[in-house]
C-alpha cells in the first residue's frame, strides 16, 4: 500500500505516538477504542489509505485535509485514491 520509506516512517511514528499516549492502551486488535486521525496534505492518498486498511472495520475515521483541487483530482484519477472517499 505505500510504497515510499518515508510514508512508513510516519505512520509508524504516529502509531508510536499514539500508543505512548495510552490513546490504543493494552488491549487487543478487535477491542481497540474507535480513533480518528486527520491527515493534512492528501498527496497521492497512501497515507489515509493505509490507515484504513491496518485499522479494524469501523476503528478508525480519517479525515484528510488537501487545499488544492488538482492534488485531490491527480489522487483519484491517476494514483488510485477512491472518489467515493472524496
Amino acid at each position: 500500500c505505500m510504497a515510499l520509506a518515508y510514508t512508513k516512517s510516519l505512520c509508524a511514528c504516529a502509531l508510536t505516538g499514539a500508543q505512548l499516549q495510552g490513546a490504543m492502551g493494552e488491549v487487543g486488535v478487535t477491542e481497540l477504542p474507535q480513533m480518528r486521525a486527520l491527515v493534512i496534505g492528501l498527496g497521492a492518498g497512501s497515507i489515509p489509505l493505509w490507515l484504513q486498511h491496518t485499522f479494524p472495520e469501523n476503528k478508525m475515521a480519517v479525515d484528510a485535509l488537501e487545499i488544492d483541487p488538482a492534488v485531490v483530482k491527480v489522487a483519484t484519477e491517476e494514483m488510485g485514491f477512491p472518489a467515493s472517499a472524496v
